[in-house]
């Protein structure tokens, strides 16, 4: 947003910069190297995200003997709508490199991007010429049954399964479309809409991808009281779901639903001095590739599969002070990673990436327009896992009117070899994840696994009861790493 109120809807021609029928405020982004701010705005995300969740559950519990049965069914439906968008932003960015104001010819005359913008010099530039709302709905259907069985006075067990379907996102006029791996054709929901690729065909199902039926989370679990000061506890749960993600990662943002623009600038090298491009051309003229935006999902995308299991013992050292003792653990199992699948064979080949002659998205294609040549192409598989092991203690004073003292100490181990969707702060994170991780990171909550390893956390607690309202408590807490 212009707060400003110089620019407005006019703010690229304010500033002499190319770009026709201007809809966002402000100016578009000039990304310059070197440490320098950057300015103007690249209007990402402009737009509104509707999410409607509708939720229909039913449960029973009944206890009958030494039972506590439960059992219930529950149904999710889930509305988003939402613009189709990508990184570019609908005002994009212009950058500087400074590779117009260094000496390609010296290894230690570099440019400088604030040189280059003075030059007027742009490096590269990409913006988002035209998005479309889509509706996108799904149901995610459940049922569990759970029975706690009091085998003994000293004994409990805890036996369970929940199974779940997620329906595959559909989009409600079909404005899906998704990228046949094997063959590289374009492919649509329903019907082959007017503006896609010429070659393009259809997906199988309304969703471009395969529903997945293995979903099945069962639980165990028991309560062992061995002695009057000393209870054992231990348990195993499985639970499994589709992970989310952001709209420009979705099937509804591809050609044509969403159109971009990428500016390929050749840079200066020895003996050639470049062709460098102004601000006033903007995202016109030169080089300039247009339409061929595609996310690409495989047909049998799996959902996360997540087991934990537990032992823990808990001794009463006094009639007010315990010790619990306990390892926890965390094994998860395909767990959502991004990785480029025209990715070069050959280093530094480009004419190696798997699709560059690929005849629907290849140099060569049937359609020019959409052609990705050597280009990435993200493709979010269900390949990575996590694993994390920790030893965890609680040494809890319980004294009289309310008041508690608790400290808390715990040592574990995080791995997993995806490194996300988004840059981490961590050494060794390329894109794709496609790295093992050799470094050391704090973490605090078992349920962030970063790409972590050995972590430490020590936490001290105080809390009461408050005396003057019903069901208030005031807590002081202290957290050392």
């Amino acid at each position: 947003m212009d707060q400003t109120g110089v620019f407005g809807n006019k703010g690229n021609s304010v500033v002499g910069i190319t770009f026709p029928n201007q809809a966002y405020q402000g100016f578009t982004s000039q990304g310059i190297s070197g440490g320098l701010s950057s300015l103007g705005n690249s209007a990402q995300d402009n737009g509104s995200l509707t999410d409607n969740t509708y939720s229909y559950i039913d449960n029973l519990t009944w206890q009958h003997g030494k039972s506590t049965l439960s059992l219930g069914v529950q149904a999710l439906r889930y509305q988003n709508n939402y613009p189709t968008s990508n990184n570019n932003g609908f005002l994009g960015s212009l950058n500087y490199s400074g590779a117009f104001s260094g000496n390609p010819s010296l290894t230690n005359a570099g440019g400088y991007g604030g040189a280059d913008f003075v030059l007027d010099r742009v490096s590269s530039a990409a913006a988002t010429l035209t998005s479309i709302n889509v509706g996108q709905r799904q149901w995610r259907a459940s049922g569990f049954i759970n029975d706690d069985y009091k085998a003994t006075p000293h004994l409990t067990l805890n036996v369970g399964l929940r199974y779940e379907y997620d329906q595959p996102w559909v989009e409600s006029n079909n404005k899906t479309g998704n990228i046949n791996v094997a063959t590289g054709q374009v492919i649509y929901a329903g019907k082959i809409p007017a503006g896609a690729p010429v070659g393009s065909g259809l997906c199988s199902t309304r969703a471009c991808y395969q529903a997945n039926y293995s979903q099945i989370m069962p639980r165990l679990g028991f309560a062992y009281q061995a002695s009057d000061r000393l209870v054992i506890r231990g348990g195993y749960g499985a639970t499994s779901f589709f992970e989310g993600n952001s709209s420009n990662q979705r099937l509804t943002s591809i050609t044509p639903f969403i159109q971009a623009v990428n500016v390929t600038v050749v840079t200066p090298t020895p003996g050639n001095p470049g062709v460098p491009r102004t601000a006033e051309q903007g995202f016109t003229g030169g080089t300039v590739s247009a339409g061929g935006t595609f996310n690409v999902y495989p047909q049998h995308i799996q959902p996360a599969y997540v087991q934990e299991f537990n032992l823990t013992t808990e001794y009463a050292i006094t009639r007010s002070l315990s010790l619990q003792i306990g390892y926890v653990g965390e094994l998860g199992q395909h767990i959502e990673d991004y990785g480029n699948l025209n990715q070069y064979l050959v280093n530094g080949d480009p004419t190696s990436a798997p699709y560059y002659n690929n005849p629907f998205i290849g140099v060569n294609a049937i359609d020019p327009s959409v052609s990705i040549g050597s280009n990435s192409l993200l493709i979010t598989e269900s390949r990575a896992a996590s694993n994390y092991q920790a030893l965890q203690t609680v040494l809890r004073e319980r004294t009289s009117h309310g008041l508690e003292f608790t400290v808390n100490y715990s040592y574990g181990k995080a791995l997993t070899n995806s490194a996300g969707n988004y840059s981490v702060n961590t050494s060794g994170a390329t894109f794709g994840g496609r790295v093992r991780f050799r470094t050391t990171t704090t973490v605090l909550r078992t349920g962030a696994l970063l790409p972590t390893m050995y972590a430490t956390t020590l936490a001290a607690r105080v809390s009461m009861p408050c005396p003057s309202v019903m069901g208030s408590s005031i807590s002081l807490e202290s957290i050392a790493w």
